[in-house]
């Protein structure tokens, strides 16, 4: 990884860089998305609020897909679901987090759907509260995503 400086946030407001760390998040987290699933979302909105990213994609899922959700929910088989895509995602996310600031890590994961209205959540647990670094300026200025290998 190539040491970056970190972001000087006194020359901007804490809501103007907070903004900008959610938008790069929304790029690298919707290009991981396409790149595990094959498909990527419609629109992702990602707010960070202390240690805790909450990720909102918009998907359009397909006749047959939500066909197999459904199927999947009604035998409570999500938990294995979401296991069969948790350390691929794990693996996305914590690479681009690392990006910011090198200390951070994931110390939960977790992912539901809402197929009615064609959403899917994603909340993560940090071990820092990636808030308080934005405000601090330790965390490295976002470049524009790049591609996000994935195990």
């Amino acid at each position: 990884m190539v040491a970056r400086a970190y972001w000087d946030v006194g020359g901007t407001t804490m809501i103007t860089a907070l903004r900008a760390i959610e938008s790069h998040l929304e790029r690298s987290f919707a290009k991981a998305r396409k790149d595990i699933s094959g498909r990527g979302a419609l629109h992702t909105k990602v707010r960070i609020v202390d240690d805790v990213i909450f990720v909102k994609m918009r998907m359009d899922y397909s006749g047959l897909e939500k066909n197999l959700i459904r199927y999947i929910l009604e035998q409570s088989e999500e938990a294995n679901f979401y296991a069969s895509v948790r350390e691929q995602s794990r693996f996305a996310a914590l690479k681009t987090l690392q990006e910011l600031n090198a200390e951070l890590n994931i110390k939960a994961l977790e992912f539901s759907i809402d197929i009615e209205n064609n959403y899917a959540f994603t909340t993560i647990v940090l071990t820092h509260e990636l808030e308080r670094l934005i405000k601090e300026g330790l965390v490295a200025e976002p470049c524009k995503a790049e591609a996000i290998p994935t195990p």
